[in-house]
């Protein structure tokens, strides 16, 4: 059975705003990341996008984030798998000092390799699209969303994706164990 995934990265944050790096620290939504959300969710209702399950990354932002998209109105699991890339020592640091590459650099500093989190990203998107639902909502996080994206680019429809900003939503299809990207919504 063919499935849409709506796969969203949570609104700005506190840390997001001042160019801090956050990984598995957490940091509240700021006001601008509320107001993402709120935005998200009416762009949701005027497609008349309905959804039979959610899913959350079990950080904080990423739960407020669904939490404001759905009105409070669906139950959603919590996934440790949809959560961002761990940067070790790294996190609650200034953006600027961050390597262009990854790689496997955090591994380093306690952190997380970008392999390590492609390989879960993509077990837990293969678990939850292998459920009986057919229209999902998915809240992860930026760097995680970009590594699964690149993962399966050759399937895509649209360009590749360099930056993945706040509250855009990925439009996935599922079908024959593959993913699809078919639109990249930022609003």
């Amino acid at each position: 059975m063919a499935k849409h995934i709506y796969l969203i990265r949570h609104g700005e944050t506190y840390f997001n705003s001042i160019g801090k790096i956050q990984g598995w620290c957490d940091s509240p939504l700021s006001e601008k990341g509320i107001a993402q959300a709120k935005r998200a969710r009416q762009m949701i209702i005027d497609k008349g996008i309905e959804f039979d399950a959610a899913y959350s990354s079990t950080q904080g932002r990423a739960m407020d984030t669904l939490e404001i998209i759905s009105g409070g109105k669906i139950n959603y699991k919590r996934r440790k798998d949809l959560r961002e890339m761990g940067f070790g020592r790294f996190e609650g640091e200034a953006r600027a000092i961050m390597p262009k590459v990854y790689g496997d650099f955090f591994v380093q500093f306690g952190g997380e390799s970008v392999d390590q989190v492609t390989d879960r990203m993509n077990r837990v998107m293969r678990e939850i699209a292998q459920t009986d639902s057919e229209n999902i909502l998915v809240v992860s996080h930026g760097r995680t969303i970009k590594f699964f994206t690149q993962y399966w680019q050759e399937h895509s429809e649209i360009p590749e994706i360099e930056n993945v900003p706040n509250c855009s939503i990925l439009k996935y299809h599922f079908d024959n164990e593959q993913f699809k990207l078919l639109k990249h919504i930022i609003h």
